[in-house]
């Protein structure tokens, strides 16, 4: 097109190798077009498909623990090629498109699908000395859930912000529950809900800000069910 348009911007009068030149260019646009488009968005719905979502957390195994020790423990140096195909990097990415798209399911599927995974390493934590550790992936559910609910702040979506509160609870009552498995525990080896604490606090902060009086009602009612336990 950028050819043709300098070519025909050279000559004096048009022609019929510039007339075709011109038709033809205009022909292989409309073309592109109608091609790369429609190719765009199924692939975003592919990547947003349930089977494809779940496909990326179970991506969480050894394969992705050695290369987060090598990368990021390791060697800061590289933390790039880690995060290149980190789980909670593209789970993030697919929640905010989602978000911005006001798409509760996906953002269901990825909470459901996260949770699932914890429920199944916890069950097969004794069986199978190998498997990620349950402490690890509480720690990359806690960061997915903080980058969704960020997101959902940001695009005013309510809905999801309730649902990153709820997700938020129901991963510390698994803790509580399994505390022999997460060891999130002091030098005394004592459960305090620090973490927990801090992360609802700046939940409250951050939506009390945004003037999101319903998401704050919602932390308030999860803290005084919770406060008993913690």
């Amino acid at each position: 097109m950028v050819y043709s348009l300098s070519y025909i911007g050279e000559i004096k009068e048009p022609n019929s190798y510039s007339n075709s030149l011109y038709l033809q260019s205009i022909f292989f646009v409309i073309i592109t077009v109608i091609l790369v488009f429609p190719t765009i968005i199924l692939l975003l719905k592919k990547s947003q498909d349930r089977d494809n979502i779940i496909d990326i957390i179970n991506q969480y195994d050894e394969d992705w623990s050695m290369s987060y020790h090598e990368n990021i423990l390791w060697n800061d140096n590289q933390s790039h090629k880690h995060y290149e195909k980190d789980p909670t990097t593209l789970l993030t990415e697919i929640g905010t498109s989602s978000i911005k798209d006001f798409d509760q399911k996906t953002i269901e599927t990825i909470i459901k699908g996260f949770q699932n995974l914890i429920d199944q390493t916890i069950e097969n934590t004794t069986d199978n000395v190998g498997n990620i550790q349950p402490k690890t992936l509480y720690l990359e559910f806690n960061t997915l859930i903080t980058n969704l609910f960020n997101s959902a702040l940001k695009e005013k979506n309510e809905r999801i912000l309730i649902d990153c509160i709820r997700a938020r609870f129901k991963l510390e009552k698994t803790v509580i529950k399994n505390s022999g498995q997460f060891k999130i525990v002091d030098h005394r080896n004592k459960y305090h809900g620090w973490a927990y604490n801090f992360d609802t606090s700046s939940f409250f902060d951050k939506a009390i800000r945004n003037r999101e009086d319903e998401v704050c009602s919602r932390i308030i009612d999860a803290q005084e069910i919770s406060s008993p336990n913690l």
